[in-house]
């Protein structure tokens, strides 16, 4: 039976891009992820997550507010979000290359805050992109805290 024991594994330029500690836990210094946070307000269309508190090779634009697969795989992504206290509600929806993948929310008929989380796991190409876009009638709360979108390359 053959081993390789290595500490880290480089790219062909000889950057590190994945370290072994002793225990044989890996780190992937380079796989693609994003955590963005945002504050409150009405929104209709793409919903404008522009602050990073993550953005690993910097695939998330805080322009367009869409990430971008650097590479073909498997991506999880999430959301959450939460509304003003209202008697509005949450409507908003996935998109992949700017057709509808699925969506989420929560109705209205009661004035209150109301919280709205999503998961989704896509199969995405070289260049295939992931928004989210609302389409509700209700306002996002203030707080950061409170409202994200993220996500990264499972494999």
């Amino acid at each position: 039976m053959s081993q390789l024991r290595v500490s880290s594994i480089a790219n062909i330029a000889g950057n590190t891009a994945i370290t072994l500690n002793s225990g044989g836990i890996s780190t992937e210094l380079a796989k693609p992820m994003f955590h963005m946070i945002m504050g409150g307000g009405s929104f209709t269309g793409v919903i404008p997550f522009a602050t990073s508190y993550v953005n690993v090779g910097g695939y998330y634009s805080t322009s367009s507010y869409r990430f971008t697969a650097p590479i073909s795989g498997k991506y999880f992504f999430y959301t959450t979000m939460l509304s003003t206290n209202d008697s509005g509600a949450i409507d908003w929806r996935w998109y992949k290359n700017g057709a509808t993948v699925m969506g989420g929310g929560y109705t209205g008929g009661f004035t209150g805050y109301k919280q709205t989380n999503g998961m989704l796991l896509a199969d995405l190409a070289v260049g295939d992109y992931i928004d989210i876009r609302a389409f509700g009638t209700d306002s996002l709360h203030g707080d950061t805290a409170h409202n994200s979108f993220g996500g990264w390359l499972v494999g």
